[in-house]
């Protein structure tokens, strides 16, 4: 309880009151705890407007907290998403228990995952009905690409799909 209320402390005004109403976790909170307080209000945009989850917050707070120079911080705060995907990029994928085949399965599944979690987020925060006619013409047949390969890709995996 009291490690909860420390972290609790150190936040800003802005981020207690979207702890308490529900608009973040106490994992984002206490990813934003770690920050200073001027910059957690920016960071809770980026969170709320982005719809960051608490490891992508975690990730977000630990590459600002480890930028060496404000220009670096400012591009962070200014390309998130950009940041997010060249992180999880670099980073190395690879578990064990797994033989070859088995680790490029687990190394695309989660390239894959992330870029579906971008893409709902992109989505879901832009809104697809504010684009323009001309735009959707132009996004239309990737859409429908996508579509029929997630269509593919269920089928693949229905018989390893264990629904809880």
């Amino acid at each position: 309880m009291s490690r909860r209320l420390s972290f609790v402390e150190r936040l800003d005004e802005c981020a207690g009151t979207h702890l308490r109403l529900g608009h973040i976790t106490s994992t984002h909170a206490r990813e934003l705890s770690r920050l200073p307080r001027g910059k957690q209000d920016e960071f809770l945009k980026l969170i709320v407007g982005h719809g960051l989850g608490s490891r992508q917050t975690a990730l977000l707070a630990g590459k600002y907290l480890q930028a060496k120079t404000a220009a670096q911080q400012e591009y962070l705060l200014s390309h998130p998403i950009e940041t997010l995907e060249r992180a999880t990029l670099e980073g190395d994928i690879y578990d064990c228990r797994l033989g070859s085949r088995g680790n490029r399965l687990l190394k695309t599944l989660r390239m894959l995952a992330h870029y579906q979690h971008v893409f709902i987020g992109h989505g879901s925060h832009c809104g697809l009905e504010e684009l323009s006619r001309g735009e959707l013409e132009v996004l239309s047949p990737g859409f429908s690409d996508i579509a029929r390969k997630g269509q593919i890709i269920q089928s693949l995996l229905k018989p390893y799909i264990h629904e809880r």
